[in-house]
């Protein structure tokens, strides 16, 4: 008998969507199959109307990191969220510092959320300046050893210079990693920024001045080019600016192996959000929300193939804990809350309006994220043999958001108030129910690490 049989719903790729039953055994999928030929299972859940797409995938959350006074959602409350809104893998960072060993980090970093998360996790190795001979050597063990990606930041005090970003290049183009970047130009940031504070201008509502678009574009064409010359994949995190969509859409007219991550801040908010509102600190991120033809620039490019996930950057802060840090230009504290309103947000804004369809809603928070990070067709897809990571949404479920009814570790949340419709009524991981009607039923500890292969599938294909 079956474990588990999701009946008479609409599965969805990135290129079909068939009307058909998916039969679950342990934790894998045994079958897709046309309606009723499975009449026996554990369990049997009706998807008749409704929407069967792959477990999302986030692959840009930041829990259970300290950050000066505050300290952001731990892999409980982070992962319990990202299960109710129909997310079942995410991948965060192993933050190595400067002249420490990144195996050391890694291993560290991997024992946290063991026996603490919901969903099932994986970890990027996030090397920061100045990189040493002996942390290049590293990339190759642990790449094979499943941390297949590797993030850099090109900004901030811990930014890694060209040199660094060469050789860690090289080094993941031989070992079959993808390299990562923030891709911000950190000269002239610094200088914009002590400019305004030289003027008195110290404001952090005029971060979005001093860290403008071109500062976004400058720092993609630097690093695609190093890109080209290695032959290293590059992925852009965060992509807030039209500039830097252009950038990347170039890029990818040449064929090279370049993808773009944006994040749900940027397609909901702009700058005006951060200097007109009260409460307009909240709406501060790095890179800073900027216009609305900023905004558009991005839509076009989810719309059109340019960009190729979403995730959701989610560094969760206490209200205090940002204020402790400071409001100023020179102390100023960043970070949404998304994990758990990325797919109701982009169905309902996107698919519901129809803005784009389902199957590029399954491409921008499942596939496209699988294919490009070594998880792929383990994750990514609702095909036989991959793990039983699945989503059930109601089309016609309509929900108002309310803080109250979300699962992070948060006291705020910018989007209260929000009416959305179609939200994933049911989120399987690996055969188990962990979230049904937005709340989680799942077993605390439930998520294991999953080791991504190296030589993901880079194909320019993926859009």
């Amino acid at each position: 008998m079956l474990d588990l049989l999701v009946k008479s719903g609409t599965v969805v790729s990135p290129d079909a969507s068939i009307v058909a039953d998916v039969a679950i055994e342990g934790e894998r999928i045994a079958a897709v199959t046309a309606p009723g030929l499975f009449s026996e299972a554990r369990r049997v859940i009706d998807a008749g109307g409704k929407y069967v797409i792959p477990g999302g995938i986030d692959p840009h959350v930041h829990f259970n990191m300290p950050w000066g006074p505050a300290m952001m959602q731990g892999w409980d409350r982070g992962t319990t969220a990202a299960a109710c809104g129909g997310t079942t893998t995410i991948i965060d960072f192993a933050w190595v510092q400067g002249g420490t060993s990144a195996l050391a980090t890694i291993e560290k970093r991997l024992s946290e959320p063991q026996g603490k998360a919901a969903i099932d996790y994986s970890l990027h190795a996030c090397l920061m300046g100045p990189i040493s001979p002996a942390t290049i050597g590293e990339i190759k063990q642990f790449v094979r050893e499943g941390i297949s990606s590797i993030k850099i930041y090109m900004t901030y005090d811990w930014a890694v210079d060209d040199g660094g970003l060469y050789a860690t290049m090289q080094a993941a183009e031989q070992s079959g990693g993808v390299v990562e970047v923030h891709a911000e130009n950190h000269y002239v940031c610094e200088w914009m920024k002590n400019e305004y504070i030289r003027r008195g201008r110290n404001d952090g509502r005029l971060v979005a001045e001093t860290r403008p678009a071109w500062v976004e574009e400058e720092a993609i064409c630097r690093a695609t080019f190093l890109s080209e010359r290695t032959g290293c994949p590059l992925y852009i995190v965060h992509m807030s600016s039209q500039r830097g969509v252009q950038a990347v859409y170039e890029a990818r007219n040449r064929y090279l192996p370049v993808f773009g991550e944006t994040c749900p801040q940027y397609l909901f908010f702009t700058n005006e959000d951060v200097t007109q509102r009260d409460d307009g600190l909240r709406y501060v991120n790095f890179p800073p929300l900027k216009g609305k033809e900023d905004r558009e620039g991005l839509w076009k490019g989810i719309v059109k193939g340019t960009m190729s996930t979403i995730g959701t950057d989610d560094a969760t802060y206490p209200s205090e804990g940002r204020e402790k840090i400071g409001r100023t230009l020179d102390s100023l504290q960043a970070g949404f809350s998304g994990v758990e309103v990325r797919i109701p947000l982009l169905y309902s804004e996107g698919v519901a309006k129809g803005k784009f369809s389902i199957n590029r809603l399954v491409e921008i928070t499942s596939a496209n994220a699988a294919k490009i990070f070594g998880l792929y067709p383990r994750k990514g897809v609702v095909a036989v043999g991959s793990d039983a990571d699945i989503v059930v949404i109601d089309p016609n479920f309509k929900r108002t958001i309310r803080l109250e009814n979300l699962h992070g570790w948060q006291d705020y949340t910018v989007y209260e108030g929000w009416d959305l419709q179609g939200f994933p009524v049911v989120t399987i991981s690996r055969g188990n129910v962990v979230s049904e009607n937005g709340q989680y039923v799942g077993k605390q500890g439930h998520g294991i690490f999953i080791p991504r292969s190296s030589g993901g599938v880079f194909s320019t294909g993926i859009h």
